[in-house]
């Protein structure tokens, strides 16, 4: 019996619990969600929900429209489906109250001194400070004692992480003589990666991932980087590094950063690490606006350019994913109470000092705590109880029931979209839902 459809990633069970199943009558008019993004692909049309997180593939509409209406991808003509948000939300927080309390993720931040001189980096002028012997054992019985779970993950961020290689294997030491199991991931330039950081990266700190941003080409990386007392071309030593990296099953996100002046560079970039990176299944792509801090005064100050920049990445990431790589691929979800990570109860970032923020990008301005201290689980900011309220061009756009900037995060002092951005932003899920159905097929 065909049934034409196939389900590639499942919805939210805590929205299921509180949804059940849409109630399909024969003969009943219907219509597509409000918050339904639909893709061609090669079985058919891709349908995902942005309410519920679920993605399918329907391979024959007829015989799975009853299944598109009891999931929510088609809804009946003269639901208002806005309107309904505001109670599933309260539902979702009496569930989340439930959830057993502790940090699911660590983000320890090493240093905050860094062997490259970027010109755009916004840590410029933060406090200098290393994470030494003392703190790294605070971190530890912090970790130990704070944790939701035996498996938990650490993020190692800078400054440069691996100019204090000593905290973070002391640290993951301390960590495994407790029995806790962890994966691990790293922002890093990627220069400091020797043979021996790799070794002891994947047998001691068991790195899944590294971030690594190339600014382009091997003159506009060096200059770009600028890098300290450097001696030896700093653009190949990465490229090398990153290829000892991906051997040794380490997986590498290339990180882009774009604006006006280094465009038609980044393209030739583009085409170099695709044509020497085909077919590695264990690098991606990160594609990003430099300067992209999500304050509305420099989007609006930028105006046309950034509209332009933001064209030029989408035609970059279709062409990249088209060759086979993933880029900007993050996770597809549905509704949340979570406007970020650091919102979601389960994040919690460290600082050299052994003091605790709630994101590492705005860590040098606010304390909410120590691990030196023998209070209890911090509580989570709750950022989603004071959203920016929404406006006339957030009325059509699926991503409604996602989207949910905060007035108390200072990257979203004010709402950011515009149509440019919106398009940007869809396009972005689009290509999430592509990479989820194309990893799907490998497991099919």
């Amino acid at each position: 019996m065909t049934i034409g459809y196939r389900i590639v990633k499942e919805a939210a069970p805590a929205l299921i619990s509180i949804l059940g199943k849409q109630k399909f009558e024969m003969g009943g008019e219907y219509r597509i969600s409000d918050f339904t993004i639909m893709v061609n692909c090669e079985e058919g049309i891709l349908y995902h929900s942005c309410l519920t997180g679920e993605l399918i593939v329907v391979t024959d509409r007829v015989c799975a429209y009853q299944y598109l209406v009891e999931h929510w991808f088609i809804v009946s003509s003269d639901i208002d489906e806005k309107s309904k948000l505001p109670n599933i939300k309260k539902l979702l927080r009496c569930l989340s109250k439930k959830q057993k309390k502790g940090y699911k993720t660590f983000e320890v931040i090493t240093t905050t001194s860094c062997n490259a001189r970027c010109y755009y980096c916004y840590e410029s002028g933060f406090r200098h400070m290393s994470l030494n012997h003392e703190t790294a054992e605070k971190v530890i019985d912090f970790i130990h004692l704070n944790r939701c779970s035996n498996r938990i993950k650490l993020k190692w961020y800078g400054g440069e992480p691996l100019m204090n290689v000593k905290a973070i294997d002391e640290i993951c030491e301390g960590l495994l003589a407790k029995e806790i199991t962890f994966k691990s991931t790293m922002i890093s330039n990627g220069i400091l990666f020797s043979d021996e950081v790799i070794t002891k990266a994947k047998r001691l700190w068991n790195l899944q991932n590294v971030r690594i941003t190339l600014d382009g080409t091997e003159n506009v990386y060096n200059a770009t980087k600028n890098y300290k007392n450097y001696v030896g071309n700093p653009y190949q030593k990465v490229l090398n590094n990153i290829d000892n990296l991906l051997s040794n099953g380490i997986s590498v996100t290339i990180r882009l950063n774009i604006e006006d002046k280094n465009i038609l560079d980044v393209k030739v970039l583009i085409r170099l690490l695709s044509d020497k990176y085909r077919g590695n299944n264990l690098l991606d792509f990160m594609l990003r606006p430099l300067n992209n801090t999500s304050t509305n005064n420099q989007i609006e100050s930028i105006g046309r350019s950034r509209d332009n920049i933001l064209k030029e990445i989408t035609l970059m990431k279709d062409k990249l994913f088209e060759e086979g790589f993933l880029v900007n691929c993050g996770k597809l979800t549905g509704l949340t109470l979570c406007s970020c990570i650091a919102d979601s109860g389960k994040y919690i970032a460290i600082k050299p000092n052994g003091e605790l923020a709630y994101c590492s990008s705005d860590f040098d301005s606010k304390t909410f705590g120590s691990v030196y201290s023998k209070s209890p689980v911090i509580p989570f900011p709750e950022l989603s109880k004071q959203p920016h309220e929404k406006q006339a061009i957030c009325n059509d756009c699926p991503l409604f029931p996602i989207c949910s900037p905060s007035k108390l995060c200072p990257a979203c002092l004010k709402p950011i979209c515009n149509d440019m951005q919106k398009t940007y932003n869809i396009e972005d899920v689009k290509l999430t839902m592509k990479k989820e159905y194309r990893i799907s097929k490998t497991k099919f």
